[in-house]
């Protein structure tokens, strides 16, 4: 019965609801109903002012009743706690940590959602910087696109593979990453969409054998 209660969203309103359907209908002995409402309010009472069974909150340590507890990550959590340190996915309504919340035009998402966003932003967008028009059009499967070299303000990138299926565009010397999406079919549109305001400092590109594309 205790795990049912605890599933509940709104204990308030659901406890409410039980005490006017009690206090409109007379008690009758023995209605077995009725005996069965009077036990879960006794028991959500139970839960929210029995310290014996009140739990610690994993960030605050504050001993927090079981109804006033949420689990995420994990974790069991207070509600200071989840508004401090959590925020909500504009996309799936899911719960974030703070420190890995992704933003985009600015909303707030989580990583799975940010990508899925930013993948349809992709395959509209229309490449501006000409040298990656011109990677566009010669791309075939016989370029290992993970070989080549981006020349940007001066420092040389990679297109790389990371956490499973992601791609980011990184450079070691430039100590800078950028993620740019899980579809391979849309990179060069992605690589110039991150670029944005900076296209006009990518000023070369060389291939995976050394050659150096040429407009």
């Amino acid at each position: 019965m205790v795990d049912k209660i605890l599933k509940i969203s709104n204990i308030t309103e659901f406890e409410d609801k039980i005490k006017i359907r009690l206090n409109k209908n007379k008690l009758q002995f023995g209605n077995k109903l009725q005996l069965a409402e009077i036990k879960i309010l006794n028991l959500i009472s139970d839960l929210k002012y029995n310290e014996d069974k009140f739990i610690s909150c994993d960030f605050c340590n504050d001993k927090i009743s079981l109804l006033d507890i949420r689990q995420l990550e994990g974790y069991d959590l207070c509600d200071n706690c989840i508004n401090n340190n959590y925020m909500i996915c504009n996309d799936c309504g899911e719960f974030v940590y703070n420190e890995n919340i992704q933003i985009l035009d600015n909303e707030i998402y989580c990583k799975k959602c940010y990508f899925k966003v930013k993948q349809e932003i992709y395959k509209e967008h229309k490449i501006v910087n000409p040298l990656l028009k011109k990677l566009q059009e010669i791309l075939t499967d016989d370029i290992d696109l993970f070989k080549i070299e981006f020349k940007i303000d001066k420092n040389l990138y990679n297109i790389e593979i990371y956490s499973g299926s992601c791609y980011r565009l990184g450079s070691f010397n430039a100590n800078c990453w950028v993620d740019i999406g899980n579809n391979k079919q849309d990179l060069i549109r992605a690589v110039d969409y991150n670029l944005g305001n900076n296209r006009d400092k990518l000023t070369a590109i060389y291939l995976d054998d050394n050659r150096e594309i040429e407009l």
